[in-house]
C-alpha cells in the first residue's frame, strides 16, 4: 500500500542550488554510468543520468522560480 501523506518535506534554498555545480553533476554522471556498465544494466537505464546532467544547464534563477511554483501548488 502506498502512503497517502509525505513523511518529510525537503527544503531547498539558493545555497543548496549553488552547491550543485556542473563539475559535481558531471562527476556524478560519470560515476553513475560507470556503475551501470559494471552491473550490466540495460541501455534504457542510462537515460536518467543524462536527464540529471542536463539540469546543470538550467540557470540557477530559473531553478529557484520553478521550485517556488512547485511549492505554491502544494
Amino acid at each position: 500500500m502506498n502512503m497517502q501523506e509525505p513523511l518529510y518535506l525537503v527544503r531547498e534554498d539558493v545555497e543548496a542550488i549553488k552547491r550543485r555545480t556542473f563539475k559535481d553533476r558531471w562527476i556524478s554522471f560519470r560515476t553513475e554510468i560507470y556503475g551501470y556498465k559494471l552491473l550490466n544494466y540495460p541501455l534504457h537505464w542510462y537515460i536518467m543520468p543524462v536527464v540529471r546532467l542536463s539540469k546543470a544547464l538550467v540557470p540557477q534563477r530559473l531553478q529557484m522560480i520553478y521550485r517556488d511554483i512547485q511549492t505554491k501548488k502544494q
